[in-house]
């Protein structure tokens, strides 16, 4: 039995359906859930949660593709905004 659902860095999202029912305001943002997620701003607070080289937190592309040298010579490339900042 499958789950309705998947995980990614950005929380939970339901799975798209080829059958006729769902709510169709969620089947248009899965039609378009790269576009939806360019749109998604994360609030940083404490910082454990965001990614410091993976999510586009500071400026309008992740660290790692601002920063590319830097990134290849981090020791901590999946540390938290927090992590790098505590």
């Amino acid at each position: 039995m499958g789950s309705a659902y998947l995980v990614d860095r950005f929380g939970w999202w339901s799975i798209r359906s080829s059958l006729a029912h769902g709510v169709g305001c969620w089947k248009s943002i899965l039609s378009s859930l790269e576009v939806f997620k360019s749109f998604v701003h994360f609030e940083v607070r404490n910082g454990g949660r965001v990614f410091f080289w993976h999510d586009t937190w500071c400026g309008d592309q992740p660290l790692k593709v601002q920063l590319p040298n830097l990134f290849r010579m981090a020791r901590l490339r999946d540390a938290t905004v927090h992590d790098v900042y505590s």
